[in-house]
């Protein structure tokens, strides 16, 4: 079993989603192709950490993680196929 450490509660401020603090989308679609807008959202990333670490091909090699404060290692190829590109939705604000 897992317990809280002194002083940390289960509403913790790093827990809470503020209301209003992203902006609601004015349009969303599905990408028919491949494009290096499909491959990285990072704007939000870049409001907290700044840019962030990439390879000399330009696709982002290092980012960290909001929840945790980890570091996530990215390939120098693009991480998202063809196959999975039905998955991705992209919004505009």
């Amino acid at each position: 079993r897992y317990k809280l450490s002194e002083g940390c509660s289960v509403n913790d401020e790093n827990n809470e989603i503020d209301d209003g603090k992203y902006p609601e989308p004015t349009k969303m679609y599905r990408p028919k192709e491949w494009s290096p807008e499909v491959e990285e959202d990072i704007n939000d990333y870049k409001n907290k950490y700044g840019d962030p670490d990439r390879w000399e091909n330009g696709f982002i090699r290092c980012t960290r993680v909001k929840a945790s404060g980890y570091y996530t290692y990215w390939r120098n190829t693009r991480e998202c196929e063809d196959k999975h590109l039905i998955k991705v939705k992209v919004f505009e604000y």
